[in-house]
């Protein structure tokens, strides 16, 4: 049986000490009765949104990124904002390594197919959709988050998954040169991420 397409995305996913802080960080803000907060687990930052990628361009993908150099970054979460959108989100602080590397990520898309969905890059950490009435706090403790790897991410959704989640099919930067490992076809194998 072929593997149909799976909805794909390129980002970083902090640790479970950092998904606790960024969960604290959203107790501290006024909520509009009808926001739909993030799940605890699935906080993370988007590098590149690739949508349905079927299995012929994965493998392409996964080799091409495991060439991609990954050095560690040391992010700080610290500006809240509420986007016209009405999405809550925690920002990093400006950061050139964090940009250095979504461009590195970039230039080895084209040769496997696949573009960038975004036009401009806003690193954020999404905290809650319908938010547009939320308030953050008046001040905000910096987060801080060391990054050493990036990942490519299976957003599993409803039908296949109830609730939906997020799958890890490949980490990025750990451990340079690694054989490329089978990916996770069912929803069943590959690394999930913890949710509560």
């Amino acid at each position: 049986m072929i593997q149909p397409p799976r909805r794909l995305f390129i980002g970083l996913i902090p640790e479970r000490p950092i998904q606790l802080q960024i969960q604290r960080h959203c107790r501290e803000w006024a909520w509009p009765t009808d926001a739909r907060p993030e799940r605890f687990g699935r906080y993370h930052i988007t590098l590149h949104f690739l949508g349905d990628v079927g299995l012929g361009p994965e493998h392409l993908l996964r080799r091409a990124l495991r060439k991609v150099a990954v050095e560690p970054l040391e992010l700080e979460l610290c500006v809240p904002e509420v986007w016209r959108n009405n999405v809550a989100v925690l920002r990093p602080a400006n950061h050139d390594g964090l940009q250095a590397l979504y461009d590195r990520i970039a230039l080895v898309l084209p040769a496997t197919g696949l573009q960038p969905s975004q036009p401009q890059f806003k690193p954020h950490v999404t905290l809650a959709r319908n938010a547009g009435q939320a308030t953050p706090p008046a001040a905000t403790k910096p987060i801080r988050w060391r990054v050493n790897e990036f990942v490519l991410v299976w957003s599993v959704l409803f039908p296949q998954a109830k609730p939906a989640r997020y799958e890890i099919v490949e980490r990025f930067g750990a451990t340079p040169g690694q054989a490329l490992s089978p990916p996770a076809t069912n929803g069943q194998q590959g690394e999930q991420l913890p949710l509560l």
